[in-house]
């Protein structure tokens, strides 16, 4: 943040045939911002090919 603070941290050491990772969902909740870490491993190199795997992240 703007103070330097560190707002999420994730190490990349799980196996698997993951290509990709959701680190995160920004949302505006009463005019302030939403921060909340997710480290939710998913397959793809592109937005659309990891866009299912995106909403299901986010939309829990």
């Amino acid at each position: 943040d703007q103070t330097g603070k560190e707002l999420a941290r994730y190490k990349l050491t799980e196996q698997g045939s993951h290509t990709g990772i959701v680190i995160s969902s920004l949302r505006r909740n009463n005019g302030n911002w939403d921060f909340t870490a997710l480290g939710h491993a998913c397959r793809g190199r592109t937005i659309d090919d990891m866009h299912s795997d995106i909403v299901s992240a986010v939309i829990r």
